[in-house]
């Protein structure tokens, strides 16, 4: 009995754990470099580690829980994963559900 106690207190302990370091942010790469500004065609952006990133375009997909699918450019916000709205260097999308 004590041994059946002890067994699933462990697991326990373990599965928040593992929760706990699946909700960590990602690894910055220090060795990362800054995108070309010239191939972004809806600006610049920062991304998570503070690296600049091309913007996100309209109908482009967006977001996550840090931002690793993407910042959506001036003009659009990201609304069920994808950039909506008009974005003033051209191009407009309207997700109309999810």
């Amino acid at each position: 009995m004590k041994t059946t106690i002890s067994f699933c207190l462990v697991l326990t302990l373990a599965c928040i754990l593992m929760a706990r370091i699946s909700q960590a942010a990602p690894n910055c790469n220090k060795n990362e470099v800054d995108v070309d500004p010239s191939k972004c065609m809806y600006g610049m952006t920062r991304d998570w580690c503070r690296h600049m990133v091309c913007a996100k375009g309209p109908g482009d997909v967006c977001g996550g829980r840090w931002m690793q699918r993407g910042t959506c450019s001036t003009g659009l916000y990201c609304n069920c994963s994808r950039c909506t709205g008009c974005s003033p260097l051209g191009g407009c999308f309207e997700s109309q559900f999810c």
